[in-house]
């Protein structure tokens, strides 16, 4: 079964990098009493239908309170989406790269291990008794792992400055969200430098740099392939052609383009269903608001209606033009131009050309 075998995967692998270990019978038992264990679920992320994410559940309950309850969330210290995309379309060379698994890079003190306990089979066997393994790390699903671990990128931005100089400490303090970075320059000289300080200061910081990817492809040749995009090293030959997500955008590389496929499905006639539909596009930087506002504005018509419901089906008049904008949308590509030449800014409003194709 293909659940099983990516669960047992993922959590041998979470053993075998030290992320979390089996406790020994001696410590099973803790005096104080504070022992918490988590529910675990697997997640296959739907733009990756291949990788399995195993997530604890810190928000599960037990005599009224979860670990997430008894947790400070901190301060909110990501970079803005908006701020980081739009710093990415300032100059000509672009790049990216995320973190390898930034979470589990950032440690938990030794004494809060019993907080993070959770029960599994030895080497995934169903037929064996269920052990008491813990976690080491800060987890997916605790409200206080994004903060804690941009907390210890900023350290690490600080401590870079001193050794690697101040353009590398604002890439990581300025243009990484949560675990991706995502960077512009304007020289090839400027992006292999800077590419090379960041794997390095970022390893000395104990976060592995990879699956990089840029628009310029003798920038990204100097890169070593195991750091590379898979996209890039599976579609080497076709680079032209290659698509990568920008932080849930489509990065044409070869264009230099934002681009969007629409594929909208069917959903009720009611107006949940046209807010349902309309937020399916993601489109942070409203690069096309032009075309959702017809959408928008039956929305706003419906909601004038307050003898409609969020369930109810929508007037005849409402329905038609709702009808006649997802049919008109359903299979249109949408594309921004960002770059024209390489005296112009990457980042201008008008943003270029809107390249629509049925």
């Amino acid at each position: 079964m293909r659940i099983c075998r990516d669960y047992t995967a993922f959590m041998e692998n979470l053993i075998l990098k030290g992320y979390a270990y089996k406790i020994p019978n001696d410590k099973l038992t803790v005096e104080s009493g504070k022992v918490r264990y988590l529910p675990h679920h697997g997640i296959y992320h739907p733009k990756k239908p291949t990788k399995i994410r195993v997530v604890f559940d810190c928000s599960a309950k037990y005599d009224g309170t979860s670990l997430n309850d008894m947790l400070l969330q901190g301060p909110d210290l990501t970079n803005s989406l908006i701020g980081v995309l739009t710093r990415f379309r300032t100059e000509h060379i672009a790049f990216m790269a995320d973190i390898e698994a930034m979470f589990y890079q950032v440690k938990v003190p030794p004494h809060q291990h019993d907080l993070l306990r959770f029960l599994w089979w030895p080497n995934g066997d169903l037929s064996a008794d269920l052990q008491e393994y813990s976690m080491t790390v800060h987890i997916f699903g605790a409200v206080s792992s994004p903060s804690i671990s941009n907390f210890v990128l900023r350290a690490v931005a600080d401590r870079a400055e001193k050794v690697y100089g101040l353009p590398v400490a604002d890439t990581i303090r300025n243009n990484f969200n949560v675990d991706d970075c995502l960077k512009s320059v304007s020289t090839e000289e400027t992006a292999v430098k800077l590419v090379d300080n960041l794997r390095s200061a970022c390893e000395e910081g104990g976060f592995q740099l990879t699956k990089f990817t840029s628009n310029n492809r003798d920038v990204l040749n100097l890169i070593p392939s195991e750091h590379r995009s898979k996209h890039v090293q599976t579609h080497d030959l076709n680079y032209d052609l290659l698509i990568e997500r920008a932080l849930g955008m489509q990065w044409h590389i070869s264009t230099d383009m934002f681009g969007f496929t629409v594929d909208l499905k069917e959903k009720p006639f009611t107006r949940k269903g046209l807010l349902s539909t309309m937020s399916s596009l993601h489109d942070p930087l409203g690069i096309v608001a032009p075309v959702m506002l017809p959408a928008k504005k039956v929305l706003q018509d419906l909601c004038t209606n307050k003898q409609l419901g969020w369930d109810d089906e929508i007037p005849a008049e409402q329905k038609q033009v709702r009808q006649k904008w997802y049919e008109s949308k359903r299979s249109m590509q949408v594309g921004i131009v960002l770059i024209t030449d390489q005296n112009t800014p990457r980042l201008q409003w008008p943003m270029g050309r809107v390249i629509a194709t049925e």
